[in-house]
């Protein structure tokens, strides 16, 4: 991936998590629950399959995926640094 390219990619990436840290935020603050808390109980089957559930748990693993795909992006930038200095 080109320097240009892996730029964009990152800001594309950082602003999908920033998003998803203010949906995972609302959720917390309107079930009144941390998103661990959440996350254990909503995989053992006591809270159900409401649709604010689901969401959350999807936002959790957005936020997941993009911190990855961050640190991928972190991981090569630092490798390409090695392989230039």
């Amino acid at each position: 991936m080109a320097p240009s390219d892996a730029g964009l990619e990152a800001r594309r990436l950082e602003g999908e998590a920033r998003a998803a840290r203010e949906k995972i935020r609302a959720f917390e603050e309107r079930y009144g629950m941390s998103s661990r808390e959440f996350l254990g109980r909503f995989l053992r089957g006591e809270l159900g399959d409401e649709q604010d559930f689901i969401e959350w748990w999807g936002e959790l693993v957005f936020l997941e995926e993009a911190e990855r795909g961050l640190e991928e992006l972190r991981r090569a930038e630092r490798g390409g640094e090695k392989e230039r200095g």
